[in-house]
């Protein structure tokens, strides 16, 4: 994996590449296990066979999963992806041609995942050049089949909570099985992560607050994020997340008080927050700080202005 990928990745809250010995399996309830991995893989045992929550970052780690369940003598029956980041969905189409199991997703995580060239058009504002159409940010293609709320209509087990966990992703969500554990995905960071980074990928910054709240009021006998290690209480965690989105988007406000471009703004950014800009960065930290600027816009912190043919950010003045 290149430099580069690895800093991509860390802008997605994304802990950095890991060996195969760390593939270990572990059990988290009855029948709820999990895979450690850089992205942790969840494992439900449903009547009918092993079901996966999420497929690790690449064919790579998809192979080393596969190799566990079959060597406990389990079969693959599906995947069930919380969002389409290639980090989570990269597994599925190697995992699917080897085994034929179903992919499933939720809302538009489900046209993002069947079409990953999609993510790194979103990140870049159009067609992306090809740097960014590597596996640090798209998976490969997989057939994907659409999930419900309640799992109506899918040949998804039953007994498993889908929890929506908007923010990050489009529609990402979270899973709690019958065991009363809950798989959350990307919603969280640890507080090392957010002391090294400070601004972490996001989407929709509204609706990721509203996310981080709500999760600081769930309940489960244990909690298991993709990047941090499981809880057994998640609430300090999803304030203290909640606390850095804020924190960023008081900067964000403080750094436009006088009015300034999206360029002198990212710049900004990356040196305030001592991160290093590559191609991939740019992307991603830029794609994250036009979220806070909508945001900030929708409620009026925000606004903007024209000047010799430049669009400019300006505070508002509204606390």
């Amino acid at each position: 994996m290149s430099n580069n990928m690895r800093k991509g990745f860390h802008s997605r809250c994304i802990m950095i590449y890991c060996p195969a010995a760390m593939f270990d399996f572990i059990r988290a309830g009855e029948r709820t296990y999990y895979i450690e991995n850089p992205a942790r893989v969840g494992v439900y045992l449903a009547d009918d066979g092993a079901w996966l929550i999420d497929s690790g970052y690449s064919s790579t780690a998809a192979e080393l999963i596969l190799e566990i369940l079959t060597g406990k003598g389990l079969k693959l029956q599906g995947i069930i992806v919380t969002h389409s980041h290639p980090d989570h969905s990269g597994g599925c189409s190697y995992l699917q041609e080897k085994t034929g199991c179903g992919v499933y997703a939720y809302g538009l995580e489900l046209a993002l995942t069947q079409n990953p060239v999609l993510h790194p058009s979103i990140s870049w504002g159009g067609f992306p050049p090809h740097s960014l159409r590597g596996r640090g940010m798209m998976a490969e293609q997989s057939i994907v089949r659409e999930m419900t709320d309640t799992f109506s209509g899918t040949d998804t087990p039953p007994g498993l909570e889908v929890i929506p966990l908007p923010g990050h992703s489009f529609d990402m969500i979270g899973i709690r099985t019958p065991d009363d554990v809950v798989f959350l995905a990307d919603s969280i960071c640890s507080e090392t992560i957010l002391k090294r980074y400070v601004i972490t990928f996001l989407y929709d910054t509204g609706a990721y607050i509203r996310t981080l709240e709500a999760i600081a009021d769930m309940k489960a006998k244990l909690f298991v994020p993709s990047h941090v290690t499981p809880l057994t209480d998640i609430r300090d965690l999803a304030l203290v997340n909640k606390a850095n989105v804020l924190s960023v988007a008081e900067d964000i406000v403080h750094w436009c008080s006088s009015p300034v471009t999206f360029e002198t703004l990212l710049q900004t950014v990356f040196t305030e927050y001592k991160r290093v800009m590559n191609f991939e960065e740019y992307c991603l930290v830029g794609s994250t700080v036009r979220a806070y600027l909508s945001w900030l816009k929708d409620s009026g912190r925000l606004e903007t202005m024209f000047k010799n043919s430049e669009m400019l950010w300006c505070s508002t003045g509204i606390s």
